[in-house]
């Protein structure tokens, strides 16, 4: 569960690296590009790196395994 705790805690930081990077590869390709289509993007990114479903559902199971292995 701490490995779970950790990916949650981690992931504000995540996303945000994921933004600096796409900024990043926008200003190596000296493009002007509208700076609402790239917030529109960052947004739409964000929420595909959104896990915190996924975690609790494996929260969820880790736990059901948990009780079966004890009995």
């Amino acid at each position: 569960m701490v490995l779970l705790e950790d990916v949650r805690r981690r992931m504000p930081e995540i996303l945000t690296q994921h933004q600096q990077r796409l900024q990043e590869r926008v200003t190596e390709l000296k493009v002007s590009l509208d700076p609402e289509r790239l917030e529109q993007e960052m947004v739409l990114l964000a929420q595909k790196s959104d896990v915190a479903e996924e975690l609790d559902r494996l929260e969820s199971h880790v736990v059901e395994v948990q009780k079966v292995s004890a009995t």
